[in-house]
């Protein structure tokens, strides 16, 4: 792998985990979502499962509803029950990240690209390579 390549697969860790969590999280539901319907629409059942995005973004949504009893509770129940969501959705966005490398590892290497992309798809067939000898 060429630098790129790796780093074309670093960016969606760093993206999800580190710098947009909550925006990668709703963007990657939504295409989940849209998937789903033209898997729906096609008369296939659809295979996307990890409602991990929709969780997260909801618990950390109950985590800040609860910022006001936080103040208010003397037995600080509310700032472990908001650490433990917390946490919980932590562990949801690393998975995020992990699952999102993995789908980009369905698109071809730069070096790839110029012979996957003549394939068809359609009718899964691809070119005949021409293999030459090396000098």
């Amino acid at each position: 792998m060429q630098l790129t390549d790796f780093l074309g697969l670093l960016h969606p860790v760093i993206a999800i985990i580190f710098v947009f969590p909550l925006i990668g999280t709703v963007v990657n539901f939504a295409w989940q979502t849209r998937q789903r319907r033209l898997q729906i629409l096609a008369g296939s059942k659809s295979k996307i499962p990890h409602y991990i995005g929709i969780t997260a973004a909801l618990l950390m949504i109950f985590s800040l509803a609860i910022v006001q009893d936080i103040y208010q509770d003397k037995s600080n129940r509310w700032r472990i029950v908001h650490t433990i969501l917390n946490c919980i959705a932590l562990l949801l966005f690393i998975g995020q990240g992990m699952t999102g490398t993995r789908d980009l590892l369905e698109i071809p290497l730069s070096w790839q690209e110029p012979y996957i992309y003549q394939c068809d798809f359609a009718h899964k067939t691809c070119p005949t390579p021409n293999f030459q000898a090396p000098k």
